[in-house]
């Protein structure tokens, strides 16, 4: 026994999704002074799940004295405590956490949290859309593929982005996607046009201004062009929030604003259970819209 063992046994531990063990011996490592600013990192994220939120508070705290500049500290502090919130996740964030969650990210979304936005996206799509087997499909945040597998037959090309690369490798063992891109979506969206359908699934929830994202979208389509993408859901008055699961809640009528200012029609926003929180339902909304550059209307 020492420091690195007990570091390892926790790293195994979370990854097998137990827990507690692996709390015990985080906490053992840091006993030993050992991997101290991860153990604290990791801790923190541990409590979040069981939904202890000040002692993960408390941890993270520690960690940001151990690094003061990382970007993503800052930012789970700021769900946490609810100050300091800006208006997307920083890309270390989103980078760092899909990277250590890519090898058993599958299995847990699906099986522990009951995950089931792409599969939503794709049934509203195919009851009421359109049934052509020859698109250019852009998948944002795209992950391991899930979303992608779904909506591959109805492809001519699939292209997917992602910031983080070892999500992007395990997407590329499938071999669904024509092209993969490891980069920030609001770097490389610009560099994209002629689409007929954008998808974001789970992928929204990390941008608090929808503004920007929503926009780029717009002008990477083609005219009549399909945007589908899912939100978690916010009855409060505030735009957005940035929730303690560090992801960003949005109210329906900034949802609509955004997408009708950006120039979209027919819109759809669909109220739905997106996945398991602290075994509990995220409820949220999955949204599809159409663009057109002749016509302004909202079809509720």
């Amino acid at each position: 026994p020492g420091g690195d063992t007990y570091y390892n046994l926790a790293v195994c531990f979370m990854y097998q999704e137990k827990t507690n063990d692996a709390i015990h011996y985080f906490k053992q490592a840091l006993s030993e002074k050992q991997n101290m600013e991860a153990s604290h990192i990791n801790l923190g994220g541990l409590l979040i799940r069981n939904n202890h939120l000040k002692e993960a508070e408390s941890h993270y705290k520690k960690a940001l004295k151990l690094n003061p500049n990382n970007a993503e500290i800052k930012h789970i502090l700021s769900a946490l405590t609810g100050k300091n919130i800006v208006e997307k996740a920083p890309t270390e964030y989103v980078e760092s956490l899909f990277n250590q969650y890519a090898h058993y990210y599958d299995q847990h979304l699906v099986k522990h949290l009951s995950y089931q936005a792409h599969t939503l996206l794709l049934s509203y799509f195919d009851k009421e859309y359109w049934n052509d087997k020859s698109l250019n499909i852009l998948d944002l945040g795209c992950g391991t593929g899930l979303c992608g597998e779904l909506f591959k037959d109805y492809a001519k090309t699939l292209t997917g982005i992602d910031a983080a690369e070892k999500m992007l490798q395990l997407a590329e063992s499938k071999n669904i996607y024509d092209t993969l891109i490891a980069g920030d979506i609001t770097t490389e969206l610009p560099l994209i046009t002629n689409q007929d359908l954008i998808l974001a699934a789970d992928v929204l929830t990390y941008f608090g201004d929808l503004t920007n994202v929503i926009n780029q979208c717009y002008n990477s389509l083609k005219s009549k062009g399909m945007i589908g993408f899912t939100l978690e859901s916010l009855h409060s008055k505030p735009q957005y929030t940035l929730q303690h699961s560090i992801r960003y809640a949005h109210n329906y009528e900034y949802i609509l604003q955004s997408l009708t200012d950006a120039g979209f029609i027919n819109i759809k926003i669909n109220s739905c259970t997106l996945r398991q929180q602290f075994k509990q339902p995220v409820n949220g909304y999955a949204i599809i819209a159409e663009k057109d550059e002749s016509k302004h209307g909202i079809e509720e």
